[in-house]
């Protein structure tokens, strides 16, 4: 079985991985901090993944920009809005806004739609370097652990 993660032939388990359940070896769930929903479970094929993965690259993929935390914040301020007054409109908790102004939580893109129009602001813009890696998705080399990979060398 594979790891959809890295692409490794390991046991696999049932994790949920950015948001998907996916089948990950032990060593990706370590890596990544992934919690375990089912062991002792059979994968799909690797070449699904990597159309999954193809399909993610040429998408328009937008990812939130740089300091999104203090962006929301210093607009909710010129609008004269507490945390309390966001969290009533958006119909969230208080400590959610909280942590997406500290940056200890991504919105979820629904949350990211409302706060752009609610606060007349943009929050995500087109990540361009992913396209770098469209090469590997038609070498079939690339996966989703890639993918991760990438994210943690922008930052």
């Amino acid at each position: 079985m594979e790891c959809e993660i890295c692409g490794e032939r390991a046991n696999v388990y049932e994790v949920i991985f950015q948001g998907r359940r996916v089948y990950a070896c032990l060593s990706c769930i370590k890596k990544y901090n992934l919690h375990i929903i089912r062991s002792n479970v059979k994968t799909l094929p690797r070449r699904r993944v990597r159309r999954q993965v193809k399909n993610i690259l040429d998408s328009d993929v937008e990812e939130l920009v740089e300091g999104y935390g203090k962006l929301i914040k210093s607009a909710r301020e010129a609008l004269g809005l507490t945390q309390e007054d966001l969290a009533r409109e958006l119909k969230v908790k208080l400590s959610y806004i909280k942590k997406i102004e500290n940056e200890r939580m991504v919105p979820t893109p629904e949350i990211i739609r409302k706060l752009e129009k609610l606060l007349n602001i943009k929050l995500t813009g087109k990540a361009e370097e992913y396209e770098y890696y469209k090469e590997d998705v038609a070498d079939h080399s690339l996966t989703l652990g890639d993918l991760m990979d990438l994210g943690e060398e922008g930052e």
